[in-house]
């Protein structure tokens, strides 16, 4: 059976599939990401801001405790055994000032460390004098950079702040505590609208795509639909080939280069037509030579057969592919058949050749037609001339190539033909004798 390459023209183009499989999916990828990126920016952001305030507020802290007791301040904090300066009336003090400070600030409460890590300043009496040694304050004491932490569990942030000297140098880290609840409805609050923002935008940018591809695949279904309809139509005058040729050539016209096929061809006429059509009115004779030839059409189509031009009364159809000579006789009898079985005023001779053609297109550059030309074309038209109404002639070696047994047909006989010095083994198939006794291999 033959592949019909231009298929995909008939089948639109699933636009709305490849829609729904493929640009919704990577749309909602693209705002997913983007609203992603977007968050992360916004919680680092609004992260550096709270840092920010928080280095203002330690350094607010250290400036108020200075301007109180500003050489006991910086001994304090660069002091080598603090535990021991506290222990001096003048730590004693400074250690007030540091309870007084942190009762009376805004922050919820605070710790101070040295900058060997060591806790100068805490709440929790016990844990006064110890070292903190969490991984995640590494940047803070080494690289001097704020840091948020959040613990699991627990209620509040600890910000770190660490406090320098004009160089640059580490003097002390502030650990301030702050409220998990305040920080995480400042990020909500600002989250809210960097999320709302772009999923209403691609909300509206969604179904505005939407209908614009219903629209447009409505359009290419319309199209193809007629495109679709012409081909159909163009293919009750010219042969499937013709049509084929024709999507084949290129924009300026340039058709598809010759080639030489081996075809399996069909030829048939009405007997006795010209009389027919002198004794007839006209619109009697074309009722009955378009029910003749739609009796062929239908046949050579069902075996796959292409009609390659109607001459009148005559058909010339071509098989191609595997099983060419079986196809083309299986149409031929089931043609035979159906005219032995109707009421049809002629009966038409059937010759069936298989050789090689010239498939091309011929003409001008005003007009063309893509036909088969050959000595195999005048063969099969001779075997036709040669045929009896209701009778089938066939080539030797066709039947041989077909799946038929030779008994199917009479014996073989040798015909002349103009043109040719030795006759053509032939052999006949008659409607009335023959319909009961086909014979196929295997």
């Amino acid at each position: 059976m033959s592949v019909d390459k231009h298929a995909d023209l008939n089948t639109p183009f699933p636009l709305k599939k490849q829609f729904v499989r493929k640009i919704i999916p990577g749309l909602v990828i693209f705002i997913i990401t983007l609203t992603g990126l977007g968050l992360i920016g916004i919680d680092n952001l609004v992260k550096f801001i709270y840092l920010e305030l928080a280095q203002i507020r330690a350094e607010a802290l250290a400036k108020d405790i200075e301007e109180l007791h500003p050489d006991d301040w910086k001994t304090y904090i660069t002091s080598p055994d603090p535990m021991a300066f506290l222990a001096t009336p003048a730590g004693g003090v400074l250690f007030e000032t540091l309870n007084k400070v942190s009762k009376d600030s805004r922050v919820r409460r605070f710790r101070l460390y040295n900058r060997v890590r060591q806790v100068l300043y805490s709440e929790i009496a016990v844990s006064m004098g110890t070292r903190e040694d969490l991984p995640d304050l590494d940047p803070v004491f080494r690289q001097h950079i704020p840091q948020l932490v959040s613990k699991k569990g627990a209620n509040y942030y600890e910000l770190y702040a660490p406090l320098l000297d004009e160089k640059g140098n580490l003097l002390a880290v502030f650990e301030i505590y702050e409220s998990k609840v305040f920080l995480d409805k400042l990020l909500l609050n600002s989250m809210i609208p960097a999320l709302a923002v772009p999923t209403v935008l691609f909300c509206v940018l969604l179904v505005w795509l939407w209908r614009l591809m219903v629209r447009a695949q409505k359009d290419i279904d319309r199209r193809t639909s007629v495109l679709a309809s012409l081909r159909q139509r163009l293919e009750r005058f010219v042969s499937t080939h013709a049509v084929d040729a024709a999507l084949d050539a290129n924009d300026s016209g340039e058709v598809i280069p010759p080639e030489r096929v081996a075809t399996t061809l069909l030829y048939s006429d009405i007997r006795q037509f010209t009389s027919l059509a002198e004794n007839n009115p006209p619109r009697k004779t074309i009722e009955f030579l378009n029910e003749v030839m739609s009796v062929q059409v239908k046949e050579i189509n069902r075996f796959d057969g292409d009609v390659d031009k109607m001459i009148g009364d005559a058909v010339l159809a071509r098989f191609d592919g595997p099983d060419a000579e079986t196809r083309a006789i299986n149409a031929s009898m089931e043609i035979q058949k159906t005219m032995h079985q109707g009421t049809y005023i002629r009966e038409i001779g059937i010759g069936i050749y298989s050789g090689n053609v010239i498939s091309c297109t011929i003409g001008t550059e005003y007009r063309h037609d893509f036909t088969i030309i050959g000595d195999a074309v005048n063969v099969s038209a001779r075997l036709c001339s040669a045929a009896e109404g209701g009778q089938i002639v066939v080539d030797g070696r066709t039947v041989r190539q077909s799946d038929f047994e030779m008994d199917t047909f009479s014996g073989a006989e040798d015909i002349n033909m103009k043109g040719r010095e030795q006759g053509m083994s032939v052999h006949r198939w008659t409607v009335e004798s023959g319909a009961a006794e086909e014979k196929t291999k295997g």
